[in-house]
């Protein structure tokens, strides 16, 4: 992939091409609404954002000590 020709904003990928705001978007409705076609189908993705894994989470999460 040409990195030349993407973005990366909040550790998502996207297209140059992508406005600034969301608001801005063809697939933009109205405030209400929103977007159509909703974050994880975004026109302009260039790769499918990474999904966070609950368990993995918590394992990771630190154990308070309780006496």
């Amino acid at each position: 992939m040409n990195n030349n020709k993407t973005i990366l904003i909040d550790g998502v990928r996207y297209h140059k091409d992508r406005p600034a705001s969301c608001r801005q978007c063809y697939f933009w409705k109205n405030r209400k609404v929103g977007c159509t076609l909703g974050k994880e189908n975004c026109y302009y993705l260039a790769e499918s954002p990474k999904k966070k894994n609950p368990v993995r989470d918590a394992a990771m999460a630190p154990v308070s000590a309780s006496a």
